[in-house]
């Protein structure tokens, strides 16, 4: 993955046991234009014949859509989450692969409502690490353990629900003091030239996101950083450190990927590697979405 050697990190920002280092990539090619899930013009619909596993999605505006991965979507005959990042051309329709994060419910009506949250960090792990492409040829997660990541996550906020609906596990809607602070990162929004968050559990690197330019960015920073800190807080009995950081980056510039088509636009490029499981959405050399996060953290 050459395009992740020309990467820098800034100063961390830290709270409730976690270090945010800003990412920058030097000298990045910006791509044509393209706006994040909340600035685009799309909207998602249960396909024709509603299935667990499909979502379709439907691009109505004049630039391409960036649907990252680990985008939540609620609504539906249950909520969804995307398996895999996909850039969706202006004007096109596209039927996309998804996993279930609400497993007791199946009604309801087949549209999906815009506003959308990520997947806390464990579900996306567990999504990613059990992602494969199929006879079908889409990339498919495996149900199951996504189902027992999300009753997990659930059962360490004490936010078990009868329909095991991840979204009541937000965090943020817990405490006042802890929303307070949280808000206050939201709006702050990106560094200038800020493209990408790699967060830090002391001295481990626990994930990595990278977007192609500042504005995509900012069009998933919210989410991002609810999503963030949307788990168990940490005990970090170590310090972070920028140089580990980079030395992390430049280990996973270096090491095997393999390439595979995508739905809509661009390649996927996922991360053969037993400490960490990434994908990256690529478009002609530049990378549109990464997401990273190390298995055993």
């Amino acid at each position: 993955m050459q395009c992740l050697k020309n990467i820098s990190v800034g100063r961390p920002l830290t709270k409730f046991g976690r270090s945010l280092y800003p990412i920058y990539i030097a000298g990045a090619v910006q791509p044509s234009a393209i706006r994040g899930v909340r600035g685009a013009s799309v909207s998602f619909a249960e396909v024709p014949s509603a299935s667990v596993p499909d979502v379709g999605v439907e691009n109505t505006g004049d630039v391409a859509a960036l649907l990252p991965s680990g985008t939540v979507i609620t609504g539906g005959l249950q909520n969804r989450v995307l398996n895999t990042s996909i850039l969706v051309a202006p004007r096109e329709r596209l039927t996309v692969p998804v996993s279930c994060v609400e497993q007791g419910r199946w009604r309801g009506n087949r549209l999906f409502r815009r506003q959308t949250s990520i997947a806390p960090r464990d579900v996306r792990r567990t999504m990613q690490r059990t992602t494969a492409r199929r006879s079908d040829g889409y990339e498919r997660a495996n149900q199951s353990e996504v189902w027992s990541s999300v009753r997990r996550s659930l059962e360490e906020r004490n936010a078990q629900n009868p329909t095991g609906n991840l979204e009541f596990g937000r965090n943020d809607a817990v405490n006042e003091r802890r929303r307070r602070k949280i808000q206050s990162v939201v709006d702050a929004g990106p560094l200038p030239g800020q493209c990408g968050v790699a967060v830090m559990h002391g001295s481990t690197v626990v994930s990595i996101e990278i977007f192609a330019t500042q504005e995509l960015l900012n069009d998933h920073w919210e989410q991002l950083i609810r999503a963030i800190f949307d788990e168990t807080d940490p005990t970090p009995n170590t310090r972070s450190s920028a140089d580990r950081l980079l030395r992390k980056l430049t280990k996973l510039a270096r090491i095997e990927w393999r390439s595979e088509p995508s739905v809509g636009r661009g390649r996927t490029n996922v991360l053969v590697d037993s400490g960490f499981t990434g994908r990256v959405l690529e478009e002609a050399g530049t990378v549109i979405h990464a997401a990273m996060f190390a298995i055993a953290a």
